[in-house]
């Protein structure tokens, strides 16, 4: 996704007034905003890691205001963190969900949709600051039935193992890689959706744990 497709200037409520402020300059000032509320004290790599994530969903969560609204201002000092928030939730419920694989011995696994999404769109899972575009039509986030189908006809068990949680601990373990393309498979909702803001989160404290041991 490249710099030019975001406008270069958006405008911002200031008293009674509106002025047209640099679009970049506002992300920045709300980046910092969301930072400062929810982030814990990160230093060096960790906050611009963090920064440079969040920078990303403030400046899609602008665009898609002023797609929707010409006249759309921010209130730098209004309540547009709570709006925010919602606009994260509903991006993030398509990932909010498990796929859950049973064997004929009747262990279950899951996997998170967002891993397979990753696979499926080779994200790279390793840079957490990659701008990553995902189309919102993508029947891989659309439609169960297609992604269910898709991952059993193009992922192989050696391929996704790793991404396995066990749900059903086996009592004999089966033939899991020759049993993978027609083993039931069903996906799951959250019951609370994860924003990305908290994804993020919840990985920078994963590199903290890793920065103690």
């Amino acid at each position: 996704m490249t710099e030019d497709i975001y406008p270069e200037t958006i405008k911002v409520h200031l008293n009674r007034s509106k002025i047209s402020l640099p679009f970049n300059s506002v992300c920045a000032s709300l980046t910092h905003q969301i930072l400062s509320k929810n982030a814990r004290r990160f230093e060096g790599e960790h906050y611009y890691m963090l920064f440079e994530s969040t920078v990303i969903e403030i400046k899609e969560y602008l665009k898609n205001k002023v797609e929707d609204n010409s006249k759309f201002a921010i209130n730098l000092f209004g309540e547009w963190m709570n709006d925010f928030i919602e606009y994260q939730k509903e991006k993030s419920r398509p990932f909010s969900k498990d796929v859950i694989v049973s064997f004929s011995d009747g262990s279950e696994w899951s996997f998170k949709t967002i891993d397979l999404f990753a696979l499926a769109e080779n994200v790279d899972m390793e840079n957490p600051t990659a701008e990553v575009v995902i189309d919102k039509n993508n029947p891989l986030l659309t439609d169960e039935d297609y992604m269910l189908k898709w991952i059993s006809e193009n992922l192989s068990w050696d391929d996704i193992e790793e991404l396995a949680d066990r749900v059903k601990k086996p009592d004999v373990v089966p033939d899991y890689a020759g049993e993978w393309k027609n083993a039931d498979k069903r996906v799951e909702a959250w019951e609370n959706t994860l924003s990305v803001i908290e994804m993020i989160a919840l990985d920078s404290e994963e590199m903290d744990d890793e920065d103690l041991d």
